[in-house]
């Protein structure tokens, strides 16, 4: 068996996938700064303060291994008086009161932290969105794993897609945000 990494399909894809990011380069598809890494604005998430978000969350029953949707709610406030910005994101599941919680998440100074996640990826998106990749070395499933969120924000609506990688495993989506205000 001809190994994965050396196999003509795999060095295609590394091609395309380097053009691919050369390309958003020159777009100016990533923000990116002197370093070249990802920065997220505060503006970015000032986006999803005021009215509340509702919509579902669709996660992966590992028990039935089917996804599952439960209602939810979101509010995002900026928390004002912090040396770094920092939000507070409460959320609500009505049907599952004891479930609801909130968060303090901070952006580091430069924008390539969003709380423990590292940016990855910044783009603008048609119509004045943003869409956020961010990273962060975790446990899924009490596994190590790889955790990948993908923020879709605009004016109307918000998703924040969460990919998760174990082991030699492929990634696979663990759950799923969808709002709209």
């Amino acid at each position: 068996m001809q190994h994965l990494f050396c196999s003509p399909d795999r060095v295609l894809v590394s091609l395309l996938l380097v053009l691919a990011a050369f390309s958003m380069s020159l777009v100016g598809g990533c923000a990116s700064g002197a370093s070249g890494a990802a920065r997220v604005e505060a503006a970015d998430l000032d986006r999803l303060t005021g009215t509340t978000w509702k919509g579902s969350l669709i996660y992966r029953d590992y028990q039935t291994n089917k996804p599952t949707a439960i209602e939810t709610t979101l509010d995002v406030a900026r928390v004002e008086g912090s040396e770094t910005p920092r939000w507070d994101f409460r959320r609500g599941y009505p049907k599952e009161p004891h479930a609801n919680a909130n968060e303090l998440i901070a952006l580091n100074a430069d924008g390539t932290m969003l709380g423990e996640e590292r940016v990855v990826e910044r783009a603008a998106l048609p119509g004045g969105g943003v869409k956020i990749v961010t990273e962060q070395e975790s446990k899924d499933n009490n596994k190590p794993a790889l955790l990948r969120f993908v923020y879709t924000i605009d004016e109307r609506s918000l998703r924040i897609v969460k990919l998760v990688r174990t082991g030699d495993e492929p990634e696979f989506e663990r759950n799923r945000v969808e709002l709209t205000r």
